[in-house]
């Protein structure tokens, strides 16, 4: 079920309305797979995404991140909206087992403690170390070169956050550390 502003599509797929004030029912006509069940879900301004049972990654919504100030047209030309809901490709059979949105990026989580994300990138809060903005979900290499095994993911409006744990190798001890990892836009809510 779905409700909210349907502006981008993001809330009723192949809506024409413009808000959905009570719970809606996505149709199946508008699923990749007749009768997919839908485990968790997360949703930007513009896009929303869904983890099935089966463990497929599913979008509708506008595919377009950009500031929430601006008007829902770019120039002359309409933002791309899916009319349906799709699979994302890279995501299914990834063993995902959380999402997180902010305003305008996702956080995905699978069962290795791997984290992907895409989306708007201002602020560096994809935590690729750079500031471009995305479309499909890229694996966060700089969490894997840390030695970090990610329990839990957030997102916030300009900002992400990862919990989990920091694995130390020294002369054939093991032991793990508890860690919080925050990035993207500088200020209290990075929590430094």
């Amino acid at each position: 079920y779905c409700w909210g502003s349907c502006v981008y599509g993001n809330c009723v797929p192949g809506s024409t309305s413009t808000a959905q004030s009570h719970p809606k029912k996505i149709d199946d006509a508008f699923l990749p797979e007749k009768g997919m069940e839908i485990v968790t879900s997360a949703s930007t301004y513009f896009t929303t995404v869904a983890l099935t049972s089966d463990g497929d990654i599913i979008t509708w919504g506008s595919l377009e991140f950009m500031k929430t100030n601006q008007d829902p047209t770019v120039g002359k030309h309409k933002l791309y909206t899916l009319n349906k809901i799709e699979k994302i490709p890279s995501l299914c059979r990834r063993r995902i087992v959380q999402l997180s949105a902010g305003a305008s990026h996702f956080l995905a989580l699978n069962a290795g403690g791997t984290v992907y994300s895409w989306g708007e990138a201002n602020y560096g809060k994809l935590g690729h170390s750079d500031e471009i903005s995305i479309k499909k979900p890229k694996i966060i290499k700089e969490l894997k070169w840390l030695k970090i095994y990610a329990t839990f993911v957030a997102c916030g409006d300009d900002h992400s956050v990862v919990v989990g744990y920091m694995i130390n190798n020294d002369n054939s001890k093991s032991y793990k550390e508890k860690v919080v990892l925050t990035f993207g836009k500088w200020d209290e809510r990075l929590g430094l």
